[in-house]
């Protein structure tokens, strides 16, 4: 059963977990097939709807439907619509009555595209349209004062406190900015007071007194809340009532939502208009989009009464006041046939000029989330795409009001969008969970199609516009390709593959060789009939500065800046970044043109996609098990690589393409009526990235000061983790009794139970390893794949986890597979064993006993040297004076201290007394959160604790003392070199492997580094030394290789040939960061660290995730350098390059000290001697030191004396 990579149809689903930063507009152009039956749309579309089908016909809870949960009594439709695929409004719609409508004694009892609903305030954008269409520029900005004369009256003789109305516009109204009451009287609780007197036949003071409210009230006050019950009030009243109400804001401020700035907006439209409120909405949008079902009073007579969604009373849900002033702001009705043509009418400029439009669909203002802006009145989502993390602006207006909600949604990067509406009538004492039905019903829609515009019109571009165009008169020629990660910023889109211009190498004359990527600026609807244009977006983007390693001020500059250089390299009036597509009628590229160049080339051939070209087979013939019956099979997963050990896990999950498609079956999943999707759960410690819970992760200035941070509203806890309550700024939730008991289910197996109101950023390594954990139990899966759940636990965490795993597995539900390396110790339950070579195939199979054979390690020879080549009589290099020293430190987060907290009698005081010195080969080792990250954070000068502690590095403080200057951050990091999980997990994957390597010459990974003549013969001799670890496409044997197999002359012909042009090393400069395997990631950034030969280098879990070969040749390196090429059976074999007398990298050196952090003992450098192990935070207890007797590999009772176990 062979498997393979996805091909074509699915090459946007499957591209890089990072965010860029673009010009606001399309990746690609619009995508025009929405509707087929080999569209992603689709496809998407009916999954999300088939989805909502499982769940309503018999509550099933699965994976998929989780989302959904609780929306079964709300009535609802959904609509999609396209400009580019017209047929998407009527064929892409779902609709299902709810219980209230189907057995509803007025109205309609099922659902279709011409149900009426009312939809809230929806009605805002309505009412700001037909604002767009009658008001022109001037009013817009013009003081309400000068519109409406009542307002003008109020504000003569306005208090101190009352609004000034001469400072405020519609457009302040429009967009929220007008700092006005969000409801003033309509929504006061005099109301409840004044109808309760009425009801109990008391006074007023009685019921307020009562209520809490104070015994007595103003006359006015009682006139306002009247007028809240007089929904025809008069605009003299409307202004008197809210014209002097104190503001919440200045206007201009802060967008602050406002119900009464409609209301007023409405009055205005109408004024300037001199139309009623009903010929307001009629003749200026309904009619004119063919709005035929829409209304600004609820029908009370058939037939549009026949139609009507009335899910509760007549009179409580539906037939309120003719002609209210609310209207404007929450009371109008329509349909989803009716948004669709209202969606489709405002992206199409039918009643405004397109650049009005435009100007209208822009923010105006910012919420305190950088997720949210405010439009007038748009609320502007920031959608992230979760594979790529690409932004996507999406135009929405949200209503929600009573019984009754809705949405429309235009998303311009694709020119499509799509309408909600949804009714459920719940009385005002019950709970209240409608609204966050609606938006649980919204999320599950959005997660399913925007993903799938996204795809499709990547799949689109593919193949319309990939291809070869060649000039017929001059020797020009273009190649124009998708590529998914060869990129400068990390995003897919489309590129320029290759660019000769009159026999001219134009990439490598004016982007270095790079493949700069094409951003549609002007779509094919607004260039005229025919043309698409796009921009070469060259510049590195990143999503926010931090992510660009910058500041505020600098990162405008360096990190997002092609928005301000797009224009550049002109001759002749024309751009070389511009670039011109011609397509015909289906939007099928002939020909494309340079407005630079102006040659026009004509299209060949397409070229195969970028998937097609490493369409490799994976597992070839396997054959495997599960079995799904009572018999106790615990399965483990052994391999040296760590691609080899996920991928095998994948395929168990269903992933990867199966040749032939019945040779993958899951027949006990068939009978049980679920799917692999949901019955099998994949969780990876291994090979990925990010894995924090929740989607948090300590960003900032320094990464162990967890326990400092206040705890917000927003630390999310370990209960709001497992229970998926991780949104800002969400409505009251209503608990799930299902939930709840599956949530008691699984912190109880894992022992969760009192951590669940703790913030998820607060968890150490292994309690954050159950969490996950137990987040994939809550789903009730059939199988729990586990891909290294042991990586970087320390022995006592390691042993917790594994017994906890072990009672999981001997329950049988579910079924659990954990992968693990060579070197790890298998737990004894594990019962099954499959090793899988680094070539993707299967060498054994069978129960454990069998398989790993214990006991012959005990016949292999005894080895005289560690695998970086120490003996156990090596003696450690002469100390020189101290690079770090700590007398006395402390540190404390208010009453709690994570470090520190003892004291050792030959101590001259309480705290830390460690120091480390030039030639010092030294270990920190201890349990998670033991503060081994808060003592590295004083080291990096991290933490902002390090300028205030007694800490000193290469013999100076942070902050200047008496007759010293203090050191400064940048002769630390020139100091230092530093490899950790958390730089790997900040570190830009956009840049190549040749630059990244460089940056350890650089003030940060995207400055320009710094390099002399010797610092680029590092480099080079670095890459060379490790080109098959770090060119994935490397056919051909690298130098190194080469050499080995040579004579000493052939060796030296060779060597001088590559070192003349550097041609063998032509892959690093086109390689980037994020393409590479997580390994060699991992092995890129330790590189970094030596490379430069830092005074100090800081190992901080630095060989975690690195194939087993591929650490123990990190380790030779970083020991011996080029002058040995390997160590076996206790033997170094000097290297090619030593015996020519032509290396450069000669490993550590006695100036250089080595700091090393590891939870596993075979990655503690052999050359490590002297060791600390610090006590677990809180104890009390003093932390133990010692000095090994030689390195690890060859001294095993060494492991259990620094654990304390000897």
């Amino acid at each position: 059963m062979p498997f393979s990579t996805p091909t074509l149809g699915a090459l946007a689903l499957f591209v890089l977990p990072y965010a860029v930063a673009d010009f606001l507009t399309p990746t690609y152009p619009y995508p025009s097939d929405l509707t087929s039956d080999t569209s992603l749309v689709r496809a998407a579309w009916d999954n999300a709807t088939d989805t909502f089908e499982d769940y309503f016909k018999d509550g099933v809870n699965t994976t998929a439907t989780v989302g959904i949960l609780g929306t079964e009594n709300v009535t609802f439709s959904f609509g999609l619509f396209s400009l580019e695929d017209q047929l998407a409004a009527s064929k892409l719609q779902y609709h299902r009555a709810g219980p209230q409508t189907v057995a509803a004694l007025n109205g309609t009892t099922s659902v279709d595209g011409d149900s009426i609903y009312r939809i809230a305030s929806v009605s805002k954008l309505i009412t700001t349209f037909a604002g767009q269409i009658v008001l022109n520029t001037t009013v817009w900005y013009q003081p309400i004062t000068e519109i409406l004369p009542e307002f003008a009256a109020v504000n003569v003789n306005r208090s101190a406190i009352a609004p000034d109305w001469s400072t405020i516009t519609p457009h302040d109204l429009a967009s929220h900015l007008s700092g006005i009451e969000a409801t003033g009287p309509i929504e006061d609780l005099l109301v409840s007071v004044f109808t309760d007197s009425q009801t109990k036949d008391t006074s007023v003071y009685n019921v307020a007194a009562e209520a809490g409210l104070g015994p007595s009230y103003n006359p006015v006050a009682l006139a306002q809340v009247t007028l809240g019950l007089n929904l025809s009030a008069t605009p003299e009243e409307i202004a008197v009532t809210f014209g002097s109400a104190p503001p919440v804001f200045l206007s201009k401020t802060t967008p602050a939502y406002s119900n009464l700035g409609f209301m007023l907006l409405g009055l205005i439209v109408q004024r300037i208009s001199g139309k009623g409120l009903e010929e307001v909405y009629n003749d200026l949008v309904f009619t004119p989009l063919g709005m035929n079902g829409s209304f600004v009073n609820a029908p009370l007579a058939s037939p549009y009464l026949d139609r009507s969604v009335i899910v509760g009373p007549l009179a409580a849900s539906w037939a309120y006041p003719v002609d209210a002033y609310t209207i404007p702001s929450g009371g109008l009705l329509s349909t989803i046939n009716d948004l669709n043509k209202l969606g489709v009418g405002l992206m199409n400029s039918t009643l405004l000029p397109r650049d009005q439009t435009r100007g209208w669909m822009k923010p105006v203002a910012s919420l305190a989330s950088l997720s949210y802006n405010i439009g007038a009145p748009w609320e502007i989502i920031r959608y992230v795409h979760n594979d790529t993390g690409k932004v996507t602006d999406i135009y929405t207006k949200l209503g929600d009001s009573g019984s009754y909600g809705g949405m429309l949604a235009l998303i311009p990067d694709y020119n499509a969008g799509f309408s909600f509406l949804n009714g459920q009538y719940e009385p005002l004492t019950g709970p209240q969970t409608r609204g966050k039905s609606a938006l649980k019903l919204i999320d599950h829609v959005a997660a399913a199609i925007i993903p799938a515009l996204e795809a499709q019109a990547a799949a689109e571009a593919v193949k319309k516009i990939v291809g070869q165009y060649t000039s017929s008169t001059v020797n020009s020629t273009v190649g124009i390709a998708f590529n998914e990660t060869t990129i400068p910023n990390g995003s897919p889109s489309l590129s320029i593959n290759s660019w000769i211009s009159n026999g001219t190498d134009m990439l490598a004359l004016y982007y270095e060789s790079e493949k700069p990527r094409l951003l549609v600026t002007v779509p094919k609807f607004e260039a005229g009939c025919g043309e698409i244009v796009f921009q070469i977006a060259q510049q590195e983007q990143f999503p926010t500065y931090q992510a660009a390693g910058l500041g505020p001020f600098s990162g405008i500059y360096y990190s997002t800046f092609d928005w301000a250089t797009f224009d550049g390299d002109r001759f002749l009036g024309g751009s070389l970044r511009t670039w011109r597509v011609h397509v015909d009628e289906q939007g099928v590229a002939t020909q494309i043109s340079n407005d630079g160049i102006r040659a026009t080339l004509v299209k060949e051939v397409n070229y195969p996609s970028s998937t097609d070209l490493h369409n490799h087979a994976l597992f070839a013939g396997l054959n495997f098990i599960l079995s799904s019956g009572s018999a106790q099979q615990h399965w483990s997963v052994i391999s040296p690589s760590s691609v080899a050990r996920t991928t095998f896990l994948q395929i168990l999950a269903g992933q990867h393409i199966c040749h032939p498609p019945t040779a993958r079956r899951y027949p006990h999943l068939s009978d049980i009526g679920t799917s692999p999707q949901h019955a099998v759960k994949y969780v990876g410690f291994d090979a990925e990235r990010g894995n924090n819970v929740g989607g948090t992760s300590v960003r900032g200035a320094y990464l162990g000061a967890r326990y400092e941070s206040r705890r917000e509203v927003t630390d999310f806890t370990v209960e709001d983790y497992l229970t998926g309550h991780t949104e800002l700024n969400a409505l009251e939730r209503v608990e799930d009794p299902v939930d709840q008991a599956a949530l008691a289910r699984v912190t109880d197996q894992l022992d969760l139970g009192r951590l669940l109101s703790m913030p998820v950023a607060n968890l150490s390594n292994g309690q954050t390893r159950r969490a996950r954990i137990a987040k994939a139990l809550i789903d009730r899966p059939q199988v729990l794949l586990l891909d290294g759940p042991f990586m970087g636990l320390d022995p006592n965490a390691l042993a917790r986890l594994s017994e906890v795993l072990r009672e999981l597995a001997e329950s049988g539900q579910p079924k659990v597979v954990i992968s693990f390396r060579p070197e790890d110790s298998v737990p004894h339950w594990i019962n099954y064993t499959v090793m899988v070579d680094n070539g993707l195939r299967v060498v054994k199979q069978g129960e454990t006993k069998s398989v790993l054979k214990p006991g012959t390690s005990a016949l292999q020879p005894v080895q005289q040297l560690s695998r970086d080549g120490f003996s156990t009589q090596l003696p450690s290099p002469p100390l020189g004076e101290a690079v770090i020293e700590m007398t006395g430190v402390r540190v404390s987060y208010g009453p709690k201290t994570v470090l520190g907290d003892w004291h050792r009698p030959e101590s001259p005081g309480p705290g830390l007394h460690w120091s480390l010195h030039r030639g010092q080969r030294a270990g920190v080792f201890g349990p998670n959160g033991s503060g081994k990250t808060t003592m590295l954070s004083l080291i990096t000068s991290d933490h902002p604790q390090a300028y205030s502690l007694p800490v000193k590095l290469f013999g100076r403080s942070r902050l200047p003392e008496k007759g010293e200057k203090g050191i400064s951050v940048f002769d630390l990091q020139q100091r230092m070199g530093h490899s950790s999980p958390e730089v790997h997990a900040f570190f830009p994957r956009q840049i190549t492997v040749k630059r990244a390597l460089e940056s350890a010459w650089a003030d940060a990974p995207l400055a320009k580094p710094k390099l002399s003549e010797d610092a680029k013969n590092r480099v080079a001799a670095t890459l060379r030394w490790f080109t098959r670890e770090l060119s994935p496409k490397a056919d051909d044997a690298p130098l190194i290789e080469k050499l080995k197999r040579s004579s000493v002359a052939e060796a030296e012909t060779l060597l001088v040939s590559a070192q003349v042009n550097e041609s063998d090393l032509a892959w690093a400069k086109e390689t980037r960061f994020g393409e590479l395997p997580f390994s060699s990631e991992r092995l890129l950034l330790f590189l970094r660290a030596i490379v430069a030969s830092p005074e100090l280098v800081i190992l901080d879990e630095a060989f975690s995730g690195m194939d087993e070969i591929v650490r123990d040749k990190a380790l030779l390196f970083l020991s011996q350098g080029e002058k040995v090429s390997e160590v076996t059976n206790g033997t170094a074999h000097e290297s090619m390059l030593s015996k020519l007398g032509k290396f450069t990298m000669t490993g550590l050196t006695d100036r250089q000290a080595l700091l090393v952090i590891s939870h596993a003992k075979e990655d503690v450098p052999g050359c490590v001697r002297e060791w600390i192990c610090l006590p677990e935070a809180g104890e009390g207890r003093e932390p133990r030191t010692g000095t090994l007797a030689g390195p690890l590999q060859l001294n095993p009772k060494g492991w259990d004396e620094i654990w304390g176990r000897s």
